[in-house]
């Protein structure tokens, strides 16, 4: 992986007028700056972290770096310490950066934010656990920027329950999603879903409260025919949630395209040993999901298509971990690896910002000192 410019002084102050103004007043609130001994200020800790955990610099490279500049001698034990003492402040500085983006949100589809939702996992190098941690992502497809994110123990799942919700969201998820307690978490809060839907999951009933059979009504679809079914989630007594409104849309598939989603079932049945179910090997003949949305706000071509871009959000953990690497977790320690992966997101969020001012580059290559975006008048010369 080819290092960002971190090393170079005039654009690492660009890159500082992408981030909170306040960054020596929240070091010291998160604790990550108490005493100023040889790492002076703010500025010089968060670029020791991304050096460690963008770059790949290894703590002794660091210490020559910071040698070479003059600046003294840290050695590799006080530059780990100072790292692992940075978590929270990164956090939070990642955790502000997503606040700017939410306070920005700017309408979509018919009046809709549409919000990309997944989850991806993460391990540490030779780690025992077939899953480290999860990472929550929400990705704001108006924006084509990330939103939203949460870092997790392999202990907490897929759900729409991860993320904030604002009325007029728009919340597309894949089946892992797909949750009574999740849905209505999110009807709750003013916003609406649109979820892949497996069969066994969300048991559904018609308006008048009977059960709904879901296979009886994709069987009426022809091949390539669309289906749009009014339904409501069946109430969830013991956990307190009340039927919800929505809608089953369905597609049916071309035989060729339902043989080839057979095979990867029984293929994927095959290597556990078990046999496929005779249910899931008929629903595989069919793309069906669940909206909370109207049909006066969302017809049911829109809402496939609009599904069909949830690939965006894969695309986005594709240049995470293929280009920022953000699955090469090279430490044990877990403060080390929650440090090591906020900084990789807090990375990707300013990666985002310079692509979104490329256009407004200066030629002669860098952007102008804080002061201009602070408001601060400079003199100009005619």
């Amino acid at each position: 992986m080819e290092a960002p410019s971190f090393l170079n002084d005039t654009e690492w102050q660009y890159i500082l007028t992408l981030l909170p103004n306040d960054l020596e007043e929240s070091a010291r609130k998160h604790k990550a700056i108490e005493r100023q001994r040889k790492i002076k200020d703010a500025a010089s800790l968060l670029r020791i972290v991304l050096l460690y955990c963008i770059c790949g610099l290894s703590f002794t490279a660091i210490g020559v770096w910071w040698d070479q500049l003059g600046l003294g001698q840290l050695t590799k034990k006080a530059i780990e310490k100072r790292v692992r003492k940075a978590y929270e402040w990164i956090q939070a500085l990642l955790c502000q950066k997503l606040s700017e983006r939410h306070q920005s949100l700017k309408p979509g589809i018919s009046g809709f934010r549409i919000r990309l939702v997944d989850a991806t996992v993460i391990n540490r190098k030779n780690s025992a656990e077939s899953i480290d941690w999860r990472v929550h992502t929400g990705f704001n497809l108006v924006e084509s920027k990330i939103d939203e994110v949460e870092i997790t123990s392999n202990k907490v799942g897929e759900s729409f329950k991860n993320y904030s919700v604002q009325p007029g969201d728009l919340m597309v998820g894949d089946r892992g999603h797909a949750h009574r307690e999740g849905i209505a978490c999110v009807v709750e809060r003013g916003g609406d879903v649109l979820v892949r839907l497996p069969w066994n999951t969300v048991p559904l009933e018609d308006s008048w409260g009977n059960p709904f059979d879901l296979f009886q009504a994709l069987r009426t679809l022809r091949e390539a025919q669309v289906g749009d079914f009014i339904v409501q989630t069946a109430p969830d007594i013991k956990r307190g949630i009340s039927a919800i409104a929505g809608r089953v849309i369905a597609l049916r598939k071309t035989p060729e395209q339902a043989e080839k989603s057979r095979r990867k079932i029984h293929e994927q049945a095959r290597k556990k040993g078990k046999n496929p179910d005779k249910k899931t090997l008929e629903a595989a003949g069919y793309i069906f999901l669940f909206t909370t949305v109207k049909q006066t706000s969302l017809s049911a071509i829109q809402a496939l298509e609009l599904y069909r871009l949830r690939w965006q959000i894969e695309l986005a953990f594709k240049r995470l971990k293929g280009i920022l690497e953000i699955d090469e977790i090279p430490v044990k320690d877990d403060t080390l690896c929650k440090t090591f992966l906020s900084a990789k997101l807090l990375g990707a969020l300013l990666v985002e910002d310079l692509v979104s001012r490329y256009q407004n580059f200066s030629p002669w290559g860098y952007g102008l000192p804080r002061e201009i975006f602070s408001g601060t008048t400079l003199p100009l010369h005619q």
